[in-house]
């Protein structure tokens, strides 16, 4: 393969990684936050600056039910009153966390957990109806989706489409200055929402693309489709004001970007050579895309916090899926 010379601060870097895969991830240990009681299966999906941390479990019973994990152990946030399962996706630094339940007819509503309650944002939802809320800022702003509509609950709670018309839309992340990216799923591209304008964020061609995270600076990350010619497959994007820079892979096909912290760590998951998810992290001025460690299994990283501890997943020696932290190795502060 010729590699034009344009590209090669991004390939020269990413295959000593590779190489050296070890060294790469060595600034980071992985540690396993555990499960509910009686349950086997958990993930974590975002964390705060206090480094307490959200995500699923199952339970005894086979449910599946939201979780917080604060001071070394894991709480069962459980679901609304008659309902069977939960999940909790956003956390804010206030401890209030987001994400849904079902009721007791089984349908999933958005909810909001806050000192030891379990609220429901939409309690009009009919029969086979879906909601659910994604994220949640300081500020106490919580942005979701009822049905295919992308909203946003301000301090009132009452639910207000991010645009006046009902198109397919998901909101996916929300900052401290009110801004939400996501994907305008009619047109499939990411979206960026502020000052109460929905805009598409630049790129430089037709791909498809999502937005799912950004910080409190305004910058954004996703997935945005592989350039052709062969086969389309998303690759972790960074959205600049005049496109989207892709951001390679771990040597595989495959790549997304789930968050960006404000000082511009960005971490996903990708594929490697032999098609194994795998989470990464990386500095977006060194473009380096390093492994995070999995104690050789398989995972993905899906939050990180302004103190660069990281909120995932990995897959165990059984095959089972453990929520987990990676927090930096003293004497590192930093990584590269």
């Amino acid at each position: 393969m010729i590699i034009p010379q344009r590209e090669l601060s991004w390939y020269l870097p990413l295959l000593l990684c590779l190489m050296f895969a070890a060294g790469c991830a060595g600034h980071y240990e992985v540690i396993e936050l555990g499960t509910l009681p009686g349950g086997s299966f958990s993930s974590a999906r975002d964390i705060n600056v206090n480094n307490e941390v959200v995500g699923i479990a199952d339970t005894e019973s086979g449910s599946i039910h939201g979780f917080l994990y604060r001071d070394n152990t894991m709480i069962d946030l459980g679901p609304l009153d008659g309902g069977l399962n939960s999940a909790a996706l956003g956390i804010n630094d206030r401890g209030a966390v987001v994400g849904r339940s079902q009721d007791s007819n089984g349908n999933y509503h958005p909810v909001v957990w806050r000192n030891g309650y379990i609220i429901d944002l939409y309690d009009e939802l009919a029969d086979e109806a879906f909601g659910e809320a994604t994220a949640i800022n300081n500020d106490n702003w919580i942005i979701g989706s009822v049905m295919t509509t992308a909203v946003i609950w301000k301090n009132n709670l009452e639910p207000a489409p991010l645009v006046t018309h009902f198109l397919p839309r998901a909101a996916n992340a929300i900052n401290q200055s009110g801004t939400v990216v996501g994907q305008d799923q009619s047109a499939t591209r990411a979206f960026i929402w502020e000052n109460e304008i929905l805009t598409h964020l630049p790129q430089h061609d037709l791909s498809w693309s999502e937005a799912l995270g950004l910080n409190d600076t305004g910058d954004v990350v996703g997935w945005i489709h592989s350039e052709p010619p062969g086969p389309v497959h998303k690759i972790a994007a960074l959205f600049t004001s005049t496109g989207a820079v892709r951001l390679g892979t771990l040597g595989g096909a495959s790549s997304i970007a789930h968050d960006i912290n404000a000082q511009q760590r960005i971490i996903g998951e990708a594929d490697n050579a032999d098609a194994l998810r795998l989470p990464f992290y990386l500095n977006f001025a060194s473009k380096v895309m390093h492994l995070l460690p999995t104690n050789d299994n398989q995972g993905a990283a899906y939050a990180i916090n302004e103190n660069n501890v990281i909120a995932g997943e990995i897959v165990d020696d059984s095959g089972v899926t453990k929520a987990v932290i990676w927090k930096l190795k003293a004497p590192y502060d930093y990584f590269d």
